[in-house]
């Protein structure tokens, strides 16, 4: 995927050309390279923009605890050019609903 030269991923991206099989992310028990985290984020942007229809927001929210998954989801928003929300499943569900809603 071609990005602009200047976006909050190209360190990322960066990284991933230089030293794709080092350690990108490391939660709990489970590592991912920085191919293996790209592969992952790249299939997830996949399935949004497959899923996404004209005239949405461009913001993604990503519901997620701390883990490579919810990583992944982010880098997946940032490589479609858009921002996410961050969304918390401990958080209590009126301030979901309200960042939801801010968001668009």
């Amino acid at each position: 995927m071609n990005m602009p030269g200047e976006w909050l991923g190209s360190g990322f991206m960066g990284s991933l050309q230089k030293f794709p099989d080092r350690p990108a992310i490391e939660v709990g028990d489970e590592t991912l390279s920085y191919s293996e985290l790209f592969n992952r984020a790249n299939a997830i942007a996949n399935i949004l923009k497959a899923n996404t229809c004209a005239g949405e927001p461009s913001l993604t929210g990503v519901l997620a605890s701390r883990s490579v998954t919810a990583f992944a989801g982010i880098l997946a928003t940032l490589l479609r050019g858009y921002g996410y929300v961050p969304l918390n499943p401990r958080f209590p569900i009126d301030r979901t609903r309200y960042m939801v809603e801010s968001a668009g």
